[in-house]
């Protein structure tokens, strides 16, 4: 299976790849992986002191993270800023939309609770 891995802390990069990946998989060329490479530069819950790393991997961590600057991307740098906006804007109206869909739904039967839940019987925490 063909494979791509990519900067996960680099938006554009993300988007490009799986633009290519998407097109490749709809021309019929199958199944592929991308493996977008991240790291987490917040705690693991509000609060967190993360005694488990350095300062250092914490600065390291948030300069990574260009998802916080993206005005500054290689698309900005390419002239590319129209349709960078372009695609915000199609992703604003796409949430809208999604928001005013579920605003607009009926919530399920309550006999429909369980239904397409992914657990394993018989298993339990120890």
């Amino acid at each position: 299976m063909p494979g791509l891995t990519v900067d996960g802390c680099d938006v554009m990069a993300v988007y490009e790849a799986v633009m290519e990946t998407a097109k490749a998989i709809r021309a019929g060329k199958g199944p592929a992986l991308l493996e977008l490479k991240t790291c987490r530069w917040r705690g693991h819950f509000e609060g967190d002191p993360q005694s488990y790393r350095t300062k250092e991997e914490m600065e390291e961590a948030r300069r990574r993270d260009r998802s916080r600057g993206s005005r500054n991307s290689s698309w900005t740098r390419d002239g590319k800023e129209p349709e960078l906006e372009a695609l915000r804007g199609e992703v604003k109206r796409e949430v809208q939309e999604a928001i005013e869909f579920t605003d607009k739904s009926d919530y399920p039967p309550q006999e429909e609770i369980f239904t397409d839940l992914v657990y394993a019987e018989g298993r339990a925490a120890r």
